[in-house]
């Protein structure tokens, strides 16, 4: 028996996975595998869940390939709309993995529409108008399943997105309207992941003054 016949190659992962372009990938989903360097870090983030003061800011830091970007992708599929086929997909892997910590996440979506996932991938860009156009269009499809009238601030992120630089000073206060939308809604929470952060700081860098930096704090 030749070793091509004992040993099969997962050829899923001989391309990159793209933040924005594989959310919701069925495909992508099945076929992460949570290393324990992974586990340990959803069971930090699911030890957040039910504390009112906790740190639920983390930063991913690893050289090209290392699993970041499926990383994030499976994390916003755990935390999306529970009855969709790729958060299905997402809790039938971790669980099957670590059963215990696949029943936190579980629980934390159970009768929700799941978090309004914010998406970003990095470009030589300010990040200010970036973020304004990921929460614009996260909120926009968040109430898209929804019945009723959308909140305002829905319009308020859709205005704000046509202005050529969009200040903190200005964003920050729809995000708060819009906390407050989805908490009215029952939605847990808001989950902001960027990838190829380093692309922004590099556009602060080459563009003195555009203060967006500060947006991170």
């Amino acid at each position: 028996m030749s070793l091509t016949e004992k040993i099969e190659v997962n050829t899923h992962y001989t391309r990159s996975v793209n933040l924005e372009r594989d959310a919701s990938s069925v495909n992508v989903v099945k076929a992460y595998i949570p290393t324990s360097r992974a586990l340990r870090t959803f069971s930090k983030i699911s030890e957040t869940f039910h504390r009112e003061q906790a740190p639920r800011a983390w930063s991913l830091v690893g050289p090209y390939g290392s699993g970041k970007s499926s990383f994030s992708v499976f994390l916003s599929e755990l935390l999306g709309n529970p009855e969709s086929d790729s958060a299905r997909a997402a809790q039938e892997v971790l669980s099957s993995t670590d059963g215990e910590l696949g029943e936190r996440f579980t629980q934390r979506t159970c009768d929700t529409s799941g978090y309004l996932r914010v998406l970003i991938t990095g470009s030589p860009e300010p990040l200010g108008k970036r973020v304004a156009e990921g929460f614009a269009k996260a909120a926009e499809a968040y109430w898209a399943e929804k019945s009723g009238r959308k909140p305002q601030v829905i319009s308020k992120l859709a205005q704000l997105i046509e202005s050529d630089t969009v200040a903190s000073s200005e964003l920050l206060p729809l995000i708060e309207e819009l906390k407050v939308a989805l908490l009215k809604n029952g939605a847990p929470g808001i989950l902001l992941i960027i990838d190829e952060l380093g692309k922004f700081l590099e556009y602060e860098a080459r563009h003195y003054g555009a203060n967006d930096i500060y947006l991170l704090q």
